[in-house]
């Protein structure tokens, strides 16, 4: 279906992708529907969280349509959906290209056990689709030291440590305090695995750090 711009979503499921609009969280990039405009707001969950990134986007959340086109992304070999991606991103969220340009977009890693029985990163990918659509360029500077249980199987404390100590810079690679960086993932939940890649990234040099996720919640 071409008609609405996308090759793999029809007109159907593209209302059904709940998607993330100002005013939203500094850090996370979630809706606010109550904030003022142009007010800066952070959502409960990242006050907890105290977040060493800076400031963060995020698509939409992680129900409907979005859900099923990260699922499909991350567990069934979904990089078909790179045009879909690239026309969401195009069609809805042009704003956020000044977020991206100028930066420096790092995927965050899997081990490397992991990534090799998936076949890939999805988190590289999406950080190659970013940096097609902004003009951006992308740097994987960091790996995983250790494997960590799944994500989605933990509560928020359990989180925190299963991924504490996980990420470190890889071999010979050397952070710019002048550059921007940004950490790209398919998901925001907690926000543990990004807040601990962004330490990483804070104590090398980084003075500034971002997010970008696509899906939320």
């Amino acid at each position: 279906n071409t008609r609405n711009g996308f090759r793999h979503i029809c007109a159907s499921c593209e209302q059904n992708f709940l998607l993330h609009q100002t005013p939203a969280c500094k850090f996370c990039g979630i809706t606010c529907p109550n904030a003022e405009e142009n007010s800066v707001w952070i959502c409960s969950n990242c006050r907890e969280l105290q977040p060493f990134f800076n400031e963060g986007r995020s698509l939409f959340q992680m129900q409907g349509t979005g859900q099923a086109i990260v699922h499909a992304l991350k567990y069934k070999d979904g990089l078909f959906l790179k045009f879909d991606f690239l026309t969401l991103l195009e069609k809805y969220f042009s704003s956020y290209k000044g977020f991206l340009e100028n930066s420096l977009l790092i995927p965050v890693p899997l081990y490397f056990w992991r990534e090799y029985k998936r076949g890939y990163n999805q988190s590289a990918y999406l950080a190659h689709w970013l940096a097609k659509w902004s003009g951006s360029r992308v740097n994987a500077c960091l790996k995983r030291r250790k494997p960590t249980r799944t994500q989605t199987e933990l509560n928020k404390e359990d989180r925190k440590r299963n991924v504490k100590n996980a990420f470190s810079l890889s071999l010979k690679a050397s952070i710019n305090a002048n550059e921007k960086y940004i950490l790209v993932d398919d998901v925001f939940t907690t926000g543990a695995t990004l807040n601990a890649c962004a330490k990483v990234l804070k104590e090398a040099g980084a003075k500034w750090v971002g997010v970008f996720t696509f899906g939320h919640g």
